[in-house]
């Protein structure tokens, strides 16, 4: 929820976007998804709900920074392919240092031939899913773009009920049903 509103303002304030009506009301709907997530019974399910709502400010803060320099990039006609490259280098990189401050620290319980499998597919994926938000970002609004991509908390949602047997509720029938509203007006 922060990050769509994060993203919104730094859109209206940076890049002067303005949104309809319509679109005004999707925003809405979509930043109130995971809100009706959240309830009681979730809490007893985290471990560390404090430590992670922490973790979760400084990734939208970081994320909705990264999000107007790939607007930014991309407004001004930079390359898909080359400010991707560049980006994933970066995080290649950092993920190499955090790698080898770490090491020693991880638990290694799935066979590395796995994590390297379900690595490679989990990165193509993310790749191809960067790639189609930075031309998103050249064709529309920023804080569009970035509010329909952020309804893709409903893909992990149904597929956790589906194949893991997580329980589903009335209020998780909703979001998804705001959500796809949301994203019909936010188009």
């Amino acid at each position: 929820m922060t990050g769509p509103i994060l993203v919104l303002i730094l859109g209206v304030v940076f890049l002067g976007e303005r949104l309809s009506l319509l679109q005004a009301i999707g925003f809405i709907l979509a930043v109130s998804v995971p809100i009706l997530l959240i309830d009681r019974f979730e809490h007893s399910r985290q471990k560390d709900l404090a430590k992670g709502i922490r973790y979760l400010l400084v990734s939208t803060a970081m994320i909705g920074g990264g999000t107007v320099l790939a607007k930014m990039a991309m407004s001004e006609g930079g390359d898909v392919f080359t400010f991707s490259a560049i980006a994933y280098f970066v995080t290649i990189v950092g993920t190499g240092l955090m790698h080898v401050n770490a090491s020693g620290t991880e638990r290694r319980e799935t066979p590395w031939i796995d994590v390297f499998f379900i690595g490679v597919i989990a990165g193509v994926c993310q790749f191809l899913g960067f790639i189609m938000l930075l031309l998103a970002y050249q064709d529309g609004p920023m804080s569009i773009a970035y509010a329909i991509n952020s309804t893709y908390i409903l893909i992990p949602i149904v597929l956790s009920i589906w194949f893991y047997g997580e329980h589903w509720s009335v209020r998780k029938l909703v979001a998804i049903a705001l959500s796809c509203l949301a994203v019909v007006l936010l188009r």
